[in-house]
């Protein structure tokens, strides 16, 4: 449900159905106190926030929590932001997207405050929907990598820059 033109509409401007609202009021995911954590431990931490965000951003579109954990200057941030706002005015989401974590590499790259955090694992066979729930597309199980360039901010971890690789 959008206004007659889609490239004046703004994920403001969509009005959401009771399956949606559904979706959008979940919580967010809340940094554990071992993010704040300027070690390993805190490291694997941002990661598990990272991932979680990821997640529940696919989930509802909400991307505040995102934005909370990603760069200004992070074009691939923004990027992924913009596609689920356009997914949101589109009316179509990937129902109940998981990730099921198999791998995981942190590296500290050079000098501080940069790192490699590395996620392999699974996406389940899963659904795109449209608003009313009805069907789009079917997604097979894919095997996927997703690499995010972090740094310590001082205050905690953020993403400089990301991919994400089927393999």
């Amino acid at each position: 449900m959008r206004t007659d033109d889609p490239a004046t509409t703004s994920v403001d401007d969509v009005q959401w159905t009771d399956w949606e609202l559904l979706r959008r009021n979940a919580e967010a995911p809340v940094p554990t106190d071992a993010f704040y954590a300027h070690d390993e431990s805190g490291a694997s931490a941002a990661l598990d926030h990272i991932l979680a965000v990821e997640v529940y951003t696919y989930n509802t579109l909400d991307l505040d929590a995102w934005r909370a954990i990603s760069a200004d200057t992070c074009s691939s941030c923004a990027s992924l932001a913009e596609e689920r706002e356009g997914w949101a005015i589109e009316g179509t989401y990937d129902e109940n997207y998981l990730f099921n974590e198999q791998a995981r590499e942190i590296v500290q790259e050079g000098d501080e405050p940069n790192w490699t955090f590395v996620a392999t694992g699974v996406e389940p066979a899963r659904t795109i929907v449209d608003s009313q729930g009805g069907f789009v597309e079917e997604l097979p199980e894919a095997a996927v990598e997703f690499l995010y360039d972090v740094s310590w901010t001082g205050d905690g971890w953020q993403i400089e820059e990301f991919r994400i690789s089927v393999l």
